[in-house]
């Protein structure tokens, strides 16, 4: 299962829409409160949180650090429309983590995805080990959101 935080209600729709058509089950959030709420009711744990850098009450590094707490095993992918510079300012510390900036293409968020997923080094834990910037931060082309 898939916990997306994103707080730009229409972007949100489209990813949610778009994984699900890919075959993903996704629980989404606007908010990072909304979020912890969403995910203590789930069924299951989630697997990945997909969730905005910046985010109001708390940023998307913060949220990722509290869910880890609870679901040790949960990857994390991040987005942004900053640099992956943002998400290292906000505190995520590791090399690790998986980034999607900002336009992107559907196509990309669906690779992006299946990276965080495939990846078991990618946690919510593991952003706090040593400094760094992300393994990806590659501009790509195409239909973007």
């Amino acid at each position: 299962m898939i916990l997306l935080v994103e707080d730009e209600e229409s972007l949100r729709a489209v990813m949610k829409s778009y994984l699900q058509s890919k075959g993903y089950v996704l629980l989404d959030a606007g908010d990072p409160g909304e979020a912890m709420e969403v995910a203590e009711k789930a069924s299951a744990p989630p697997d990945l949180l997909i969730t905005d850098v910046v985010l109001p009450q708390t940023s998307g590094v913060k949220l990722a650090e509290r869910l880890a707490a609870r679901y040790p095993n949960m990857k994390v992918l991040y987005v942004s429309g900053y640099t992956a510079d943002a998400i290292v300012h906000h505190g995520a510390r590791n090399a690790d983590f998986v980034f999607l900036s900002k336009p992107f293409s559907l196509n990309t968020l669906g690779r992006k995805v299946r990276a965080a997923l495939d990846t078991e080094t990618v946690s919510a834990q593991s952003t706090h080990a040593a400094p760094g910037k992300p393994a990806s931060m590659r501009q790509h082309t195409g239909r973007h959101v």
